[in-house]
């Protein structure tokens, strides 16, 4: 089976934060700021954000863009057109 990506996600440490698609990285830090009342704790605003997989794995940015790429989610090309990057404004 072809592993796709599913979701923008954040990872701190060991903890990741996840959502669907076609949720944005900046609904993760909302639904954060929502539960702490307002702050962004430092450790989800300086966590890495990334991509959870249909495999149940978390990726970076660019191993996002392989997967994407090879799965051929990639609609659009947010940034700059080579780039090795995945955004969520590429694919939904």
């Amino acid at each position: 089976m072809l592993e796709t990506i599913i979701g923008p996600a954040i990872r701190c440490g060991d903890v990741i934060y996840d959502l669907p698609a076609p949720n944005r990285h900046h609904h993760i830090f909302a639904l954060h700021c929502k539960e702490y009342k307002g702050v962004i704790v430092s450790t989800i605003a300086d966590g890495e954000q990334g991509f959870m997989t249909s495999a149940g794995r978390f990726v970076d940015r660019e191993e996002g863009m392989i997967i994407a790429t090879a799965a051929d989610q990639v609609k659009f090309h947010s940034g700059a057109a080579n780039s090795k990057k995945l955004y969520t404004e590429d694919m939904w």
